[in-house]
């Protein structure tokens, strides 16, 4: 999982096969505070999470992976979060 998630691109998103950028400075900052909360329950981030600085203006971020969760721990972090990562999903299989 860790690979296909390198080989992801995020840029803009009228380039192709692009993963676009963050909608907003709220927003990215709203995704930080996931990850770093997602840290401190002792959840081991595996990749990812990282701002990107790329050529067109933009807030870029890192798909973050993150391993020995639950499905509980998923169910209430998407529960709470009014946003979800976009990407095409069959990348990831």
């Amino acid at each position: 999982m860790t690979e296909r998630l390198k080989g992801l691109q995020v840029d803009d998103a009228l380039k192709p096969a692009c993963m676009s950028a963050v909608v907003d400075q709220s927003q990215l900052e709203q995704d930080l505070r996931y990850i770093k909360i997602g840290r401190t329950k002792a959840r081991a981030l595996a990749w990812g999470g990282e701002i990107l600085n790329r050529e067109t203006p933009g807030f870029y971020l890192q798909p973050a992976l993150f391993t020995e969760t639950t499905n509980a721990m998923a169910h209430r972090a998407r529960k709470s979060s009014a946003r979800r990562l976009r990407y095409p999903r069959q990348e990831l299989r």
